[in-house]
């Protein structure tokens, strides 16, 4: 036995070399091992970075600047719910029963600083036309050309729309060299005349119905020259329209009839474009 403990003890030696040879191998693969991952995991990291990074990314586009929601686009401008002029009033009667047109054209020129009379303008600037019989048949103008008969009958039973206003105006100007020009505004909406017109302290010349806007009614006809039946409305009346309060439901008017009054504004609007939305407005030139 004795002989044998160097070769054993040598054989110990070399194991335990083996062995600790072995585990620094295996420390120096493990060791590689994790800088490989590490160097993976820092690939990544960095490869999420860049995609992240692109992804939060934002580009202002023209769609985004005019957005409805956007907060870059400005508030519309607030509706004004109320607006009056000053316009004195000038009544028809006891001259001019049926002379409502006239005399409102006469009320806006006046406010308009032209010192003119209601029969000054009558006389001289109403283009007016009698009826006439034939064959039992009774004729007369259309009304949107000519006044029928006279605004000074008060047997009367009709009246005259906005271009024949529009051409007395004219005639007016033209005679008096004034920088004036009267705009036939008939087929506005009356929100838009309103706000178009009244907000810019221009009064309008408006069709709607007397008696506290009664409601409409077809009692007379007559033929024109041209065979075409004209039924006139009844109660068909002009008037100034010079401001309106939508809180409380009113449109204001200078009314040759009545005076300085207020009426309904649902109803009034209703009246207006009963008898076709007719009216019209005086303007300086410029304009």
């Amino acid at each position: 036995m004795k002989k044998y403990k160097p070769m054993a003890l040598m054989l110990c030696v070399l194991l335990l070399a083996g062995c600790a040879r072995g585990g620094t191998e295996i420390e120096k693969k493990e060791k590689k091992g994790t800088e490989g991952v590490s160097a993976v995991t820092e690939l990544d990291s960095s490869s999420q970075s860049d995609e992240s990074t692109e992804d939060t990314e934002t580009t202002t586009t023209y769609d985004d600047v005019n957005d409805p929601d956007s907060e870059l686009e400005k508030e519309e401008p607030e509706v004004p719910t109320r607006h009056e002029i000053a316009v004195e009033n000038i009544m028809q009667m006891p001259e001019l029963p049926f002379g409502c047109e006239i005399v409102s054209l006469t009320i806006v020129l006046n406010h308009l600083g032209f010192n003119v009379d209601k029969m000054y303008m009558c006389d001289n600037y109403l283009t007016t036309i009698d009826y006439w019989r034939a064959n039992d048949q009774l004729y007369g103008p259309d009304p949107h050309e000519a006044f029928p008969g006279s605004p000074k009958d008060k047997h009367n039973i009709s009246g005259c729309f906005s271009q024949v206003i529009v051409r007395a105006a004219e005639n007016y100007f033209r005679d008096n060299n004034a920088p004036y020009a009267p705009l036939n505004t008939t087929g506005m909406e009356l929100e838009d005349l309103l706000h178009t017109y009244i907000d810019n302290d221009i009064p309008v010349i408006i069709w709607v119905t007397s008696k506290d806007l009664h409601e409409i009614e077809y009692k007379y006809s007559w033929h024109t020259a041209d065979e075409r039946i004209i039924n006139f409305p009844t109660y068909q009346h002009c008037l100034v329209m010079t401001g309106y309060d939508t809180d409380i439901g009113l449109i204001f008017t200078a009314d040759p009839l009545v005076g300085n009054t207020g009426y309904d504004y649902y109803k009034f609007e209703q009246r207006y474009k009963e008898l076709g939305t007719e009216s019209l407005v005086i303007l300086p030139k410029s304009q």
